[in-house]
């Protein structure tokens, strides 16, 4: 998969563990300062020596990059539309999109490789150096798990947004920089966060990747870094729980998924794997209680509906589909994904006149180019098909 046009996508893993040993710990002697010094697992914790603080710090050969291309005295649309001119000249926008690779942002400019988190740290620093304000957002994206070994790994996307850019005498905008607009298409809520949260995510990214490999003392260092920049973070806490429970220490993961939920009572990847551990020690009604909860967030989820009403669709269960996204579009009535599902399920029943009432809704709530671009092409198809 590449990183495709101007736009960038971190990443951010919650895994679920498969099988595992009972644990002897008991719950209620567990401190997290124990949990993060490595006590209960058997590999020791090193000492890291990447330094937060340092990470967006640009390296020489970054700075003369964001000088060439920035300039000096420019207005802010005109350095943003220099450094993104200048990445597609050196190749970075073509470069390869490795999901497991997590970089500093100057290897990442060195190197032309490394996962969308580490390409957007790189863009924050080379926009910081030109003197824009490049802050880092995180997009609200449905769910999406992939299979890596025997870890199953969920995905959140970060991408960057250059606050206060003036695209006229009269307007000012945030302009946003993601690299992955491909995959990330629908009209998602998003925030700002502070640098102590990329960097928690950041060193959360290092800890999966470590797990993976089975370096289990590393992983828990960059989880413990994760946890000293942002302690809300839920998702650093599930991969603690992932962690020990793979150890067979299933006290302490109870515990991890715990604090995860004390962080973000709507985890749904602590929720799940918590619901998965009380099931293996026999806590079946308290296992029912958070798949319970699951559930009444998946039903309130228009993008849950709109998942099973694409596979139902998919698989030719037109009723179906049918029946999910109408509870989609009455959750979120402005997504245009919805609306696009909408004109193909009534391409599939031969409704002419819905086919263009739903393209419309689609082409005007779209807010990204490529997609206008597609859903002009789909009426115009219609509108020729019509004529012949």
């Amino acid at each position: 998969m590449r990183c495709a046009s101007p736009l960038l996508v971190a990443v951010s893993f919650a895994l679920v563990a498969c099988t595992l040993q009972p644990s002897t710990a008991k719950r209620a002697d567990v401190q997290s300062a124990d949990v993060l010094a490595g006590r209960y697992i058997e590999q020791s914790v090193p000492t890291l020596a990447v330094v937060a603080s340092e990470l967006l710090e640009p390296s020489p050969d970054m700075q003369a990059f964001a000088r060439r291309y920035g300039g000096e005295g420019r207005s802010r649309v005109l350095t943003l539309r220099g450094l993104l001119q200048g990445m597609a000249e050196a190749g970075y926008l073509q470069a390869e999109y490795e999901a497991q690779r997590t970089l500093r942002p100057g290897d990442v400019f060195e190197q032309r490789r490394g996962n969308c988190l580490s390409y957007t740290m790189m863009f924050v620093a080379l926009a910081r150096s030109a003197g824009l304000d490049a802050r880092f957002q995180v997009v609200d994206v449905p769910p999406q798990w992939n299979q890596r070994d025997h870890w199953v790994v969920l995905d959140h996307h970060v991408n960057s947004v250059v606050e206060n850019v003036r695209v006229d005498s009269k307007h000012t905008r945030d302009m946003v920089v993601d690299f992955n607009l491909a995959d990330y298409q629908g009209n998602f809520e998003r925030r700002t966060i502070a640098d102590a949260e990329a960097f928690a995510r950041y060193f959360s990214n290092l800890g999966v990747e470590a797990m993976i490999d089975g370096n289990d003392g590393l992983a828990l260092a960059y989880l413990r870094e994760a946890l000293m920049q942002d302690p809300n973070l839920s998702t650093a806490w599930v991969n603690v729980g992932v962690l020990h429970s793979s150890q067979g220490a299933d006290e302490i993961a109870r515990y991890a998924y715990e604090q995860a939920l004390l962080a973000d009572a709507t985890d749904l990847s602590a929720m799940s794997n918590l619901a998965a551990l009380l099931e293996r020690l026999g806590e079946s009604e308290q296992a029912g209680r958070f798949r319970s909860r699951i559930a009444w967030h998946r039903q309130r989820n228009p993008y849950f509906h709109y998942s099973e009403s694409l596979v139902a669709f998919e698989q030719g269960r037109l009723d179906a589909a049918q029946v999910h996204l109408a509870r989609a579009l009455r959750l979120k009535d402005e997504e245009h994904q919805f609306h696009f599902l909408k004109a193909r399920l009534a391409a599939a029943e031969g409704d002419a006149q819905l086919i263009r009432q739903s393209l419309r809704t689609a082409l005007e709530l779209a807010q990204s180019g490529p997609m206008k671009r597609r859903y002009r092409g789909k009426l115009e198809q219609l509108r020729t098909a019509a004529e012949g």
